[in-house]
Order: C-alpha cells, then sequence, then structure tokens
C-alpha cells in the first residue's frame, strides 16, 4: 500500500516537472527595448500599448522602456500606466 502510493507521488512529481520545464522552454528569452525621445501623447501612449501587448503575446522576457521626455499629457500617462499594470510580462522604465 505503502510503496504504491510513493510510486505514484513519484509519477505525478516526474510529470509535473517536465511540465514545468516545457512551460520554460516555450517562454521567450527576448526583451523588447522601446526608446521614446519625445513628449508624452496619445500617439505614444498608443504605441506603447501595441508594444506591450505584441511582447505579452510572445511571452517576452521583459519590456524595457527608455523614456527621454519632458513630460506630456496627463491621460496618456495614464493609459500607459494601465497598460503596464495589465501586463503579464515585467515592465521595466
Amino acid at each position: 500500500m505503502m510503496r504504491n502510493l510513493l510510486l505514484t507521488m513519484s509519477i505525478l512529481a516526474a510529470l509535473t516537472c517536465g511540465f514545468l520545464l516545457a512551460e520554460q522552454a516555450t517562454a521567450s528569452s527576448t526583451i523588447t527595448r522601446l526608446t521614446i525621445d519625445s513628449a508624452i501623447n496619445p500617439v505614444v501612449a498608443k504605441f506603447i500599448s501595441e508594444q506591450l501587448d505584441e511582447a505579452n503575446s510572445r511571452q517576452d522576457a521583459a519590456l524595457l522602456i527608455e523614456l527621454n521626455t519632458p513630460g506630456g499629457l496627463d491621460t496618456a500617462m495614464r493609459k500607459i500606466i494601465q497598460a503596464e499594470l495589465g501586463s503579464n510580462i515585467p515592465v521595466i522604465v
């Protein structure tokens, strides 16, 4: 009885490890880099959101956003923040 239980547990552990390794193998090791050298406006917010969606669909390791901006519209900034907070991958700014 105990032997069967240990055998079953060992098989389940091996299968779980196999699934975890397979999941890691499908994830990308790519970090996408975006460089923004302008004011934050609705066009920039849309671009960042679209690039973040694409990076999420590719399962990139992360999205790196390099900002060189004097500022911009509060509404556009809020859209970018919402996209970042909804991301499944890390966002580095």
